[in-house]
């Protein structure tokens, strides 16, 4: 979960972001990743395999590292947030999946 120990610094020096705004953002992320958690914890039970799952994890997470490189290039504080709420989406069941898989392909 570094992406909320770095974000005010990331976002401060490649675009010139309020630090306000960036508390903010990283306030989101937290958001948005307790909320993934409680939506996996209640969606986990009906998977039967929880690849899938990893699999949009990834996904979601090569898309919103791209959004970091757009905010980089564009200055646009909107891919950040989009790249900042994607990864909180990410890793808020990509722990559980992985654990999930592996204890199902144990048995």
């Amino acid at each position: 979960h570094g992406v909320a120990t770095w974000l005010p610094t990331y976002g401060q020096r490649v675009g010139a972001m309020e630090l306000s705004s960036l508390a903010l953002l990283s306030s989101v992320f937290w958001a948005v990743v307790t909320a993934g958690r409680v939506a996996w914890s209640a969606f986990a039970a009906s998977v039967s395999s929880a690849w899938h799952a990893l699999a949009f994890d990834a996904s979601v997470m090569v898309v919103s590292g791209l959004s970091y490189l757009g905010y980089e290039l564009l200055q646009s504080q909107w891919l950040l947030w989009l790249g900042t709420c994607g990864l909180g989406i990410a890793i808020a069941s990509s722990v559980a999946s992985l654990s999930l898989s592996l204890s199902l392909s144990l048995s």
